[in-house]
């Protein structure tokens, strides 16, 4: 009889329904099954008194991708002792044996990929203690069986323990030195605040990923019922103090959601420690039924995601059913994640659903300052505005920010339609790159923080006159550049209009809330008070500011790269516009191709080491002239492993422009659009909204018919 036969009709089946020792040999019995929308089973064997391995298989969710693994496998070793296990993990065959009798393609599906995620599972905790001569014979066969089964596959191992104490960093030891991938600790805090011991190994801690559990004891009781708060308070402190921190799981009790602030107060301790949430684990119940008793804690997983997550999904409660509760304001929610973590960065959405945020179609306007080296100014790229307007000769930024003519602008973005004081070719505004919700917030100090808070209640508000700082400013530091590109119009006379000492002097009050410094140019490193600024500043005093930064490349030689690893850059655009040396000859009119490539290399292998930490994107100017090489310039960037930039020209500058031809057009977005496939890495998601930006600026044109170089409806 086969396996589907045999469970014909069969929805639950519990503790050793039957045994299947006839039709698959080894003594397997059933733990679980359940063959439901969505299929899991659960397999024992016991090898002897004290070992017994588990085999679990578990369908996806409706609709989840196919290639998901959905197996898991391991060995659990009971407290009292650790014996051989010659043969204990042959899982595969046990799987063959099952699939073979498996007749139905759905059950096929998900029992035949068993095999794919396995892991050790080992308890440390509890009973006699044993000698480090012993565990290490153990330890070093399990891993060597583990080797075995997985010459293509990662090996997991999973430690539960009561105490962090010599043993088990012994442990963790052999396991690493033995090639295990992933070693898994799951501290149980409840034994070990009663009782436990804290050696924490920093070295081997950045070997293992580290969760600690509260859950029931032994004498009964939840996660938090009976724990003696104060001290465990003292425990996350100390071991959130860690460079690699754990995960904090709550294995939650129909109590814990009767005191839900307690549980929320957790939540915010570990926020505020480790800018991650804590992991509420609810009982598993099927179908949402026996869940009532902790709806009180899924609302405030649903109103605190960033605190708070939890292990039921939002479809398996009933419409409705959650209760209201009192949740962190997303300014206390802000607070908690960001201040004294300069590393940290939070999205918006994820603390302010995406309702709660106006309509705008860009928030640039609250966000950013610009200021380029013909003295314009505005919230982004002159290009995109509908107007030139120049600053005031000698005007602070803090002037520029709080002026009228910014104020217009947010006035105009504010209003319905699109808006008057920005281009009809505005690619940020055809993109949508730049909405509300694509806001980041990020860690600093409290200064930094609290100007980021009033910056988006004004941006709620819709106020034009704010009192706050600019996430970002943008400074094109001198309109000198050592190169003559064909389509730009720069300085090649020297940097007598660089910004001065004076100028960078009076940064010093923006400096503390300031989060971005985007410096352009002509070439920014061409100034020499913009070279002497980086050299000088304390970035340590001011942990927040980042630094970005768009250069041709050529002050980034190999024998002067170390003198610019030390400033905090977050990006590096680099302006290549070619990917053979005969366009770059012919577009940037710089430096020889080959020194280009070898300052690109000495900067990319920074970047692998370590030493430079920003991301790295080439620039590309779509124009006539290189406009044959744009699939190629794609490939290289990703040969590379770098983001791309690509931008269309503003005006005719030596007949560059591909605006005023129609087959041009088209062949620039069907290069476009086949670039897009080709983008990978940490930048890709923002490229490709960049590129479709830019694709719907080129098909408005086509559409319409206009053939005229951008820039044309500006004042």
């Amino acid at each position: 009889m086969s396996l589907p036969t045999a469970l014909a009709g069969t929805r639950v089946v519990p503790w050793v329904p039957f045994r299947l020792g006839e039709q698959l040999g080894g003594g397997w019995w059933i733990d679980t099954l359940e063959l439901s929308d969505r299929p899991r089973l659960e397999l024992r064997r016991g090898l002897d008194s004290r070992l017994r391995m588990i085999l679990r298989a578990e369908a996806p969710e409706a609709g989840a991708a196919a290639a998901v693994p959905v197996g898991d496998a391991w060995l659990e070793i009971l407290p009292s002792a650790l014996p051989p296990v010659a043969h204990a993990l042959a899982i595969e065959a046990l799987v063959a044996r099952i699939v073979e009798r498996a007749g139905e393609a759905g059950v096929r599906a998900w029992l035949g990929r068993l095999g794919q995620r396995s892991a050790l599972r080992l308890d440390l905790g509890g009973g006699r203690r044993r000698a480090p001569g012993d565990l290490r014979d153990h330890l070093a066969r399990l891993v060597a069986e583990l080797q075995v089964r997985h010459e293509a596959g990662a090996v997991e191992v999973r430690i539960g323990a009561d105490d962090l104490d010599a043993e088990l960093w012994t442990a963790v030891r052999i396991l690493s030195e033995g090639g295990a991938d992933l070693i898994r600790i799951s501290l149980r805090a409840r034994t070990f605040l009663s009782r436990g011991r804290l050696k924490l190994d920093e070295d081997l801690l950045r070997l293992v990923d580290l969760e600690v559990v509260l859950e029931a004891g032994r004498e009964g009781g939840s996660g938090l019922e009976g724990l003696d708060l104060r001290r465990l308070g003292g425990f996350l402190r100390k071991i959130l103090e860690q460079e690699k921190r754990p995960r904090v799981v709550l294995c939650a009790e129909p109590v814990d959601a009767r005191n839900p602030e307690q549980v929320m107060a957790l939540a915010a301790a570990v926020a505020a420690r480790q800018c991650e949430p804590l992991h509420l684990r609810l009982p598993e119940v099927p179908d949402g039924q026996g869940l009532d008793d902790f709806l009180p804690l899924l609302a405030l997983g649903e109103a605190s995601p960033r605190l708070l997550q939890t292990n039921v999904p939002a479809a398996r409660v009933p419409a409705g059913a959650l209760p209201a509760v009192v949740a962190p304001t997303w300014q206390d929610q802000a607070r908690l994640l960001l201040t004294g973590r300069p590393e940290a960065r939070l999205q918006l959405t994820e603390i302010l659903p995406a309702e709660a945020l106006p309509a705008l179609p860009c928030v640039l306007p609250w966000v950013r300052l610009e200021h380029n080296s013909s003295g314009i100014y505005g919230p982004c790229c002159a290009d995109y505005l509908a107007q030139y307007v120049e600053a005031p000769t000698g005007a602070e930024p803090e002037t520029l920010w709080r002026g009228e003519y910014l104020q217009r602008i947010r006035r105009a973005v504010a209003s319905p339609g699109h808006p008057e004081t920005c281009s009809k070719d505005c690619p940020v505004l055809a993109g949508g790159t730049a909405r509300p919700s694509s806001v980041i917030l990020r860690g600093g100090p409290g200064a930094a923080v609290e100007n980021q808070i009033a910056t988006i209640e004004a941006m709620l508000e819709g106020k034009s006159e704010i009192e706050t700082v600019p996430f970002e400013l943008c400074l094109a530091v001198t309109s000198h550049c050592n190169y003559d590109c064909i389509m730009c119009c720069v300085n090649r006379q020297g940097p007598e209009d660089q910004l001065g000492p004076t100028f960078y002097a009076g940064l010093a009050g923006w400096l503390d809330r300031l989060l971005i410094l985007d410096a352009n140019g002509g070439e920014p490193l061409a100034s020499s008070h913009f070279r002497d600024f980086l050299a000088g500043q304390s970035f340590e005093e001011v942990p927040q500011l980042r630094v970005h930064l768009t250069t041709n490349g050529s002050y980034f030689a190999p024998e002067v790269l170390e003198r610019y690893l030390r400033v905090p850059f977050s990006a590096l655009t680099v302006s290549l516009n070619a990917a053979s040396a005969e366009t770059y000859a012919a577009v940037n009119k710089g430096l020889a191709w080959e020194r280009i490539l070898a300052s690109l290399e000495g900067l990319l292998r920074a970047s692998r080491e370590g030493r430079f930490a920003g991301s790295i994107r080439y620039s590309f100017v779509v124009l006539q002239q290189n406009l044959h090489e744009l699939a190629a310039f794609a490939r290289l960037a990703r040969e590379h492993g770098v983001g791309v930039r690509f931008l269309l020209p503003t005006g005719n500058r030596n007949e560059t422009s591909i605006m005023l031809d129609t087959a041009r057009m088209e062949q620039a977005r069907d290069l476009l659009r086949e670039a897009v496939d080709r983008l990978h890495g940490g930048n890709a998601p923002q490229d490709r909204a960049d590129i479709a930006g830019i694709l719907k600026v080129i098909e408005a044109r086509l559409a319409s018919g206009e053939l005229a170089p951008l820039g044309e409806d500006q004042g």
